[in-house]
């Protein structure tokens, strides 16, 4: 029964970020079946209605973690403190939050810059075969501000262009995964910048079909942790 919710919600995934909704809610039909609903772009056939932009330009802001000796082990510090985003955070849709890691007060302020607050769009810019490059969630409600660790970008998106939750679902699709390989440097454990990752294609539907596209993908998404949870 998991595997059937996986297989539908990435069914539907790829099928949202090809032809979308139309105002009624429904699926467009097929480029195959009605061309004349469809244009040419970078990325194949897509929506008459739609555009493609980069991922910087709908962005207001793409941040790495600190780098050296600003964030390091020996900075951690028993809990309370203020929590650090690692790569084993971030999973594909969702927060894993059961590695948990903190830095004292001070620490974290003299790391602003890298700090992430509730509703950002956190991005793996490491990994692997399980766990890919390019891996993308929200961070949660509830954890107060947090700050990200190298490898694991922060985003912010432009409101007047798309929203947090789109761009998280856009960066989990196949039209964005595949970009992100053709990105990535290293064999073992596969690597992306966040220079890189910003020139990621992204396909932009209007602000309403891309809130019915966040809508559908959430629906899908309960029915699979509602599987999981019968299973635990």
């Amino acid at each position: 029964l998991i595997e059937k919710h996986q297989q539908i919600k990435a069914g539907l995934m790829h099928a949202l970020f090809t032809r979308g909704l139309t105002a009624d809610g429904r699926l467009r039909p097929p480029h195959r079946e009605a061309p004349q609903l469809y244009k040419d772009s970078p990325l194949g056939p897509i929506p008459n209605e739609w555009e493609t932009r980069q991922l910087r330009q709908v962005s207001l802001s793409i941040s790495d973690g600190p780098f050296g000796s600003n964030l390091k082990t020996e900075h951690y510090v028993p809990e309370p403190g203020v929590r650090v985003v690692r790569l084993q955070n971030i999973g594909e849709g969702f927060y894993d939050d059961s590695d948990r890691t903190y830095v004292d007060e001070s620490h974290a302020c003299e790391l602003i810059r890298h700090q992430v607050l509730p509703g950002d769009v956190l991005v793996a810019g490491l990994g692997e075969d399980r766990h890919p490059t390019g891996r993308a969630c929200s961070y949660p409600e509830g954890i107060g501000p947090a700050i990200n660790k190298a490898d694991c970008f922060r985003l912010r998106a432009n409101p007047a262009l798309s929203s947090n939750d789109f761009i998280m679902n856009y960066l989990n699709s196949a039209h964005a995964r595949w970009q992100v390989r053709r990105l990535e440097q290293g064999v073992t454990r596969r690597r992306c910048n966040a220079s890189a990752l910003a020139e990621v294609k992204v396909l932009l539907p209007d602000a309403p079909e891309q809130s019915k596209i966040v809508e559908a993908i959430r629906r899908a998404s309960q029915a699979s942790d509602s599987a999981e949870k019968t299973r635990a």
